[in-house]
């Protein structure tokens, strides 16, 4: 199964908390070229806090596996 890989960076902020910064590595089934894809980066990154999240970064590293 093909995947894809990403970099992201990330932030969101709590109400009265300074902005939680967050960055890792994202594998796709399918490349992320929708907001539906950029939707679903965030709620894997955080679930809770996705709705306050900004994605900051997202770069493509490559993909693995497959054809």
């Amino acid at each position: 199964m093909k995947k894809y890989i990403y970099h992201y960076c990330a932030q969101y902020s709590r109400v009265g908390f300074t902005p939680t910064q967050i960055d890792g590595i994202y594998h796709a089934k399918e490349p992320v070229n929708t907001m539906e894809g950029y939707r679903n980066i965030k709620k894997m990154i955080d679930p809770e806090n996705c709705e306050r999240m900004v994605i900051t970064s997202l770069s493509f590293i490559g993909k693995e596996g497959g054809e």
